[in-house]
């Protein structure tokens, strides 16, 4: 009987004749060795990752790396920056874990933005977000702190209000706005003598001097024929 490839079986029973090594094609086919050289079970012929026991496909990251979506994104692990983050395959601006978000569209993502609120601020300042750091009268106080925002000379509305000194010119402890008599620092009213007349009584006879010819004498507030002083009946 023949036997071609000299592999002491009868070509009759040889699948390979002419491959000595093989009698069977086996997964390669007569004349290819069928190598396993990763022990995977798929020989090196067929395995395009024959150094690879885990793969025989290169797959999307290639022999040698696992394939694995481990935050199921749809994007393997090889390929994704942010592999337990499903909602990033980048860090971006905010990193993996964080939305690169900007809420109030001013151009500075909320992770960074410390007013993420507020778009005319990305710092609190000295008046918090939502309210701008404006000195509007120019006078060194925030509005936020100035009562009154639009006086330069005052922050508090004090006793006279925004917009008027709380001067005291005759010192007397009202202020002008309040003191009728600003000028005089014995009076706050005019009374009936005036500013800077005193409204004094002598004789507390219920006139006061200045309106009084006889001002030492209470029977009497007018001179008459008998002149202050005198009983005697004019």
């Amino acid at each position: 009987a023949a036997d071609s490839d000299r592999d002491g079986i009868n070509n009759c029973d040889d699948k390979c004749p002419n491959d000595p090594n093989k009698a069977e094609p086996g997964q390669c086919g007569c004349g290819m060795d069928d190598d396993d050289l990763d022990s995977d079970g798929v020989a090196a012929c067929k395995d395009k990752c024959d150094a690879d026991p885990l793969k025989t496909e290169p797959g999307v990251c290639g022999c040698g790396i696992d394939d694995k979506d481990t935050d199921s994104d749809g994007t393997p692990d090889c390929h994704d920056q942010c592999e337990l983050d499903p909602a990033k395959t980048a860090p971006g601006v905010c990193g993996c874990g964080a939305e690169d978000f900007d809420t109030d569209l001013d151009g500075k993502m909320d992770c960074q933005d410390h007013c993420p609120n507020d778009a005319s601020k990305v710092e609190p300042g000295r008046c918090a977000c939502g309210t701008p750091d404006l000195d509007t009268d120019k006078d060194g106080t925030l509005d936020c702190r100035d009562h009154c925002p639009r006086d330069p000379l005052k922050v508090d509305p004090g006793v006279c209000g925004c917009g008027f000194p709380d001067t005291d010119s005759d010192s007397d402890g009202e202020a002008d706005c309040l003191d009728h008599c600003k000028a005089d620092a014995t009076k706050t009213e005019p009374g009936a003598c005036g500013c800077g007349t005193p409204d004094t009584d002598t004789d507390s006879d219920g006139a006061a001097d200045c309106n009084e010819d006889c001002p030492q004498d209470p029977l009497k507030t007018a001179k008459g024929i008998c002149e202050c002083g005198s009983d005697a009946t004019d």
